[in-house]
């Protein structure tokens, strides 16, 4: 069975259909929109006022950094303005004494003594150069049974001077920052003031031994029974090594009254110093002293002879290798008085030392063959005042 439907086109009339306005609730949305409107537009201005204060906040701190840059830039420039300055003074400091220098055959005479010295047509300026030399000394000659200290100069020194007659004292303090200045023979440390300037010249080394160091045994003589030989290898030293000398090295010690070039082969204390092979210190202690026994090893023999040496710290002064300059920076130089000038140099120990200063020389004005006295002015018109007052002199400024 067959169903079939059949559509038939019909016209369609459109539909009208009346929808009441609500007006009130228009009127409501179109405030709530205004609202937010404003809303936004506050949000506006509030942003636009943080952007032009960030702005206002970035342009100060580029002023202040500005600021800063020159600040700096001038401090940099009064810096370099000092610093030229100061050169230009030494600069004319050292031309007026090269001047000074050139002008006359002899500007300075140097006198040497022992603790004190007196000085002679002296010129009121500060000393050219002072040198202070260094001491060892020991009251006799060291054994192990009867150490002998060495006293050398250290901590500090003084250089006092004044003018014999009323008393004016001008004195200086030499601070030797932990170093001391000694003496083998000849051969001298020696403290030195030149220009304003303080240096040791070093050429004595020492060395302090007190156990702890590593010492192994040296060579043993199968003959020698009755005591042992130890020793450091030449790196003990450093660079500090001593000057090698076909007997040994000049030195001296607190517990030896000699140090050899190589220890005895023998059953006696003995200490030598040889930096021509790789042992550069050695040892040889008795048995009697170690009181060790032949059932002990090495090792513990070892033992025993650091431990004896902890309790007998042994002491040595050296000639050096090679000198070397130890910069103590800088110093007013001491004073001398016109006239006479009296020196001293106080150290605690007989010190010798010596001076170079400006002295007041006598010269020929003219052809008139008179001695006259040359007298030093501070400046050309002080120099003209005194030559009008005293026309037989002669008279020099810088």
């Amino acid at each position: 069975m067959s169903l079939s439907v059949e559509f038939s086109k019909k016209s369609v009339s459109p539909i009208s259909i009346d929808i009441p306005v609500d007006t009130e609730f228009n009127e409501r949305i179109r405030n709530d929109n205004e609202v937010l409107r404003i809303a936004n537009e506050k949000l506006r201005v509030n942003a636009e006022g943080l952007r032009l204060k960030c702005e206002d906040d970035r342009c100060l701190a580029e002023k202040a950094r500005d600021s800063n840059e020159q600040v700096r830039v001038g401090s940099e420039l009064d810096r370099v303005s000092s610093e030229l300055i100061r050169v230009e003074a030494e600069c004319k400091r050292e031309k007026a004494e090269r001047e000074r220098e050139l002008a006359f055959s002899k500007v300075y005479d140097v006198v040497t003594g022992i603790n004190s010295i007196q000085v002679m047509d002296c010129s009121y300026n500060p000393f050219k150069e002072v040198v202070v030399d260094g001491v060892c000394f020991q009251s006799s000659l060291p054994t192990i049974d009867c150490p002998q200290d060495i006293a050398t100069i250290k901590d500090e020194l003084v250089l006092r001077t004044n003018d014999g007659v009323d008393s004016n004292c001008d004195v200086r303090v030499v601070n030797l920052q932990g170093n001391e200045l000694c003496s083998l023979g000849d051969v001298t440390d020696k403290l030195v003031l030149r220009n304003g300037k303080v240096f040791i010249d070093k050429r004595i080394g020492k060395i302090v031994l007190n156990g702890s160091e590593n010492w192994k045994f040296s060579w043993q003589n199968p003959a020698v029974s009755g005591s042992k030989s130890f020793a450091l290898e030449k790196s003990f030293f450093g660079d500090m090594l001593p000057r090698f000398l076909s007997s040994g090295t000049n030195s001296i010690s607190n517990l030896f009254s000699s140090i050899r070039g190589t220890v005895f082969h023998l059953n006696t204390n003995s200490c030598a110093i040889n930096v021509d092979d790789s042992l550069c210190i050695q040892i040889r202690l008795t048995k009697d002293l170690l009181n060790y026994s032949e059932s002990n090893s090495d090792a513990e023999i070892c033992e025993l002879m650091k431990s004896w040496l902890s309790n007998n710290n042994l002491v040595i002064f050296y000639e050096l290798d090679s000198p070397r300059v130890i910069d103590l920076g800088l110093i007013d130089m001491p004073m001398g008085f016109d006239g006479l000038t009296n020196c001293f140099v106080e150290t605690g120990l007989d010190t010798s030392f010596e001076v170079s200063y400006y002295n007041r020389f006598k010269g020929q004005k003219g052809d008139c063959g008179t001695s006259v006295e040359l007298i030093f002015a501070s400046s050309k018109e002080e120099a003209i005042d005194l030559s009008i007052q005293y026309p037989n002199n002669v008279y020099y400024y810088i």
